[in-house]
């Protein structure tokens, strides 16, 4: 929330002197106030008595007085409403503002704190700060047509050191007992009832009350046993003229909010002179300890101390931030006019002086609210019994007649709106659940895709292994086409030597006689022992070279099998393997054809060889 800066200032202090009652009256008071000049007088006679026994005249001992002066004095005369309208109405005002705001009443039992504070009384003129600040409250909102307000309440009570939800639902069975306080006075677990009109509240606050601990005292019929904390959490903002300019069905308007705290302290007291007992004792014991805190509390404060001992107590901690803080604080101190009360009294104003000394530094509490087209509408529509039933002025009627030409207009379009959200959330719905279906697929298409992917490297080291056996393949049918080479080239060898063994004949023919033909038969024989010899090493080569052919053969087979096998898979890789293969086979088949046909040269040459052994031998 931002705060808006609102000038430093000081706690403010007011007295107030009850009137005397039963064997009080007809004594001449103790305390006496003076309206015009804020001043307190105090003349302590009990101390009067030493002085005369120590030689002062009577006159003189008993002219000896005490005097304060505050913000403003109220004595016996004063009536509720001039308490209300110099005290509690600036405090009202300014936390309508959005200045926080507390007020709080100090004095010992018995002296009107809560007479001053909660009376409600039988007529209107008795009625006491609370009620008329609600009344005030109601009727101040009623009277602003311009802007909006949200109104809760809430009470509590300290007592023997625990913080009690005086407005819990089970308050009567012991729930809302012993709540927590964190820093800053808040308390998380307080029950808060919005209000929407001033007998609600004020119904709230006597339903708290009802629950507060009271005990008879010889000092006091009813004296409160706690402290008693109501508070009023106030939020406003300015009135919607329409419901237009909202997103996802709200505006976010610019508010302040407010605290406004009424702290009824319980009464300090004198054992002795209260006749508190027992459970009582305790009470009067956890009392006086809780404003011996506050006490130290506004001393340090203020001295301007660093260290505020605010955790020594529940009620401090309650208080923290309206003593010296982000809060506009006025004190109200109560006294009673009895003589014997006297110490407590100057007591009580000593305390008050302090008070004043210390500094508070209030801010406007602002902040951005989402404001729901329904209550927008809710802006337009609004009439004098949603105020209170306090009647609206001419401004306010003008301003109802406009809302109300625009109120048909406004609900349509908020109608259309809720429409086009509840559309807008089912068309959500439905993109979640694409979403969602979106995301199931992606995660089954990863799968599929690293499935891919390690098929793809099996594969390709399928591929790999196949590209290896056909180079392999390859280097094989190379070195068969060398052999085939070297075979070629030792068959014409072979068919060159014939042909000179022929011409060789054929001379020998014409000159040979005998014993030449003789020789000549030697030498035949001898070269059909070469001839055989080559013959065998040729049937030697031939079955070498099928063999080789075989496993060529069986190797193409392999090759075109796995060929086949990468062709669905390696694709064009697999093509340029295949047309590779099939060269290859290629190859091979001129290899055994140029075997084949040196197989029947090798034939034709035994033929002639063998002619020519015939021709010899005639």
């Amino acid at each position: 929330a931002v705060m808006e800066a609102a000038g430093a200032g000081r706690v403010m202090v007011y007295a107030r002197v009850r009137p005397a009652t039963g064997q009080e009256r007809g004594i001449s008071p103790a305390v006496e106030m003076d309206d015009a000049t804020r001043s307190v007088r105090v003349r302590n006679d009990a101390d009067a008595v030493e002085r005369v026994l120590g030689g002062q005249a009577t006159e003189a001992a008993l002219a000896e007085v005490k005097e304060f002066t505050f913000d403003a004095a109220f004595p016996e005369t004063s009536s509720q409403r001039d308490v209300f309208l110099q005290l509690g109405l600036p405090i009202l005002k300014e936390s309508m503002r959005g200045f926080n705001g507390t007020i709080l009443a100090y004095g010992q039992t018995g002296s009107g704190k809560t007479f001053s504070l909660l009376n409600r009384g039988q007529k209107s003129e008795d009625a006491g700060l609370l009620p008329r600040l609600i009344a005030s409250l109601f009727l101040q909102i009623a009277q602003d047509g311009a802007n909006v307000y949200f109104v809760e309440a809430g009470a509590l009570q300290v007592y023997n050191e625990q913080v009690d939800d005086l407005l819990h639902p089970e308050h009567q069975s012991g729930r809302g007992a012993n709540i927590s306080v964190q820093n800053g006075g808040s308390v998380p677990g307080l029950t808060w009832i919005e209000c929407k009109r001033p007998e609600a509240m004020i119904e709230a606050f006597a339903r708290a009350r009802q629950n507060l601990i009271y005990a008879e005292t010889k000092m006091n019929k009813a004296s409160s046993r706690s402290h008693a904390v109501f508070q009023i959490r106030l939020t406003k903002r300015e009135r919607a003229q329409s419901v237009t300019a909202t997103t996802g069905g709200v505006r976010k308007m610019e508010c302040v909010t407010s605290r406004l705290c009424i702290v009824d302290l319980a009464g300090s007291e004198r054992v002795k002179k209260s006749g508190a007992e027992g459970q009582q004792f305790k009470e009067a014991t956890n009392i006086n300890k809780s404003l011996l805190a506050l006490g130290n509390v506004v001393s340090a404060l203020a001295a301007k101390k660093a260290h505020v001992p605010l955790r020594d107590s529940k009620l401090t901690r309650i208080l923290d931030g309206c003593i010296g803080g982000n809060c506009k604080t006025s004190l109200l101190v109560c006294a009673s006019p009895a003589v014997e009360s006297t110490g407590e009294t100057i007591n009580t104003f000593e305390f008050a002086s302090r008070a004043m000394r210390v500094e508070v530094d209030a801010k406007v509490n602002a902040s951005v609210l989402e404001v729901s087209a329904s209550s927008l509408l809710a802006d337009l529509t609004s009439d004098c019994d949603a105020l209170g039933g306090v009647p609206l002025g001419k401004e306010l009627q003008e301003l109802r007649k406009k809302s109300s030409e625009a109120a048909q207009q406004a609900k349509a379009e908020a109608q259309k709106r809720e429409k086009a959200i509840g559309e807008a959330q089912t068309q959500a719905k439905k993109l979640q659940e694409l979403a969602e279906s979106a995301e199931q697929k992606s995660k089954k298409w990863q799968e599929e895709a690293d499935s891919l992917r390690q098929s793809e490297q099996a594969f390709k080291g399928e591929a790999h292994k196949l590209r290896q056996s056909v180079e392999k393949a390859e280097a094989e049918a190379k070195a068969r086409l060398k052999e085939s080479t070297d075979l070629r080239a030792a068959v014409t060898k072979a068919e060159k030597a014939a042909q000179e063994w022929r011409v060789v004949a054929e001379q020998r023919k014409v000159e040979a006689d005998d014993a030449q033909a003789k020789n000549l038969q030697a030498e035949a024989a001898m070269q059909k022992e070469e001839v055989s010899r080559a013959r065998a090493e040729a049937a030697v080569l031939t079955k070498q070279a099928d063999a080789k052919a075989q496993r060529a053969q069986e190797a193409l087979a392999e090759a075109e099998a796995r060929a086949r096998d990468a062709e669905a898979v390696a694709g064009t890789r697999a093509q340029e393997d295949a047309e590779a293969i099939a060269e290859l086979a290629g190859k091979l088949e001129r290899v055994e054809a140029e075997r084949d046909d040196l197989a029947r040269r090798l034939v034709v040459v035994e033929e002639q060889l063998a002619a020519e052994r015939r021709k010899a031998s005639d």
